[in-house]
């Protein structure tokens, strides 16, 4: 799984320690805020490791793997974080008859 979790901003606001504490090793936290870019958060080491891998792929001559286009895989990750924010909008807490 490339993320460990995917958060709103606001849940990020009201468990900051907690979800940093998430970060270590190879996991990477998602977080989605309406009306603007996703953004992630890793460790630097899994950074700079990522970058290596990516440098090795593209250095390497006829390495054909298949892939989707950044097009889909950006509108899978729209759609997601769409759903996400939705939930999230819904009305929590006591039901109708409570």
């Amino acid at each position: 799984m490339l993320f460990v979790q995917t958060v709103t901003a606001s849940q990020l606001r009201d468990k900051l320690r907690d979800l940093l504490s998430r970060v270590t090793g190879r996991s990477v936290l998602q977080i989605v805020h309406r009306g603007q870019p996703i953004r992630v958060l890793m460790t630097q080491e899994h950074y700079l490791t990522l970058l290596g891998k990516v440098a090795a792929f593209e250095s390497g001559a006829g390495n054909a793997v298949p892939h989707k286009s950044a097009d889909e895989v950006a509108r899978r990750v729209a759609e997601a974080a769409e759903h996400l924010l939705a939930d999230e909008e819904r009305p929590h807490g006591k039901s109708v008859n409570g």
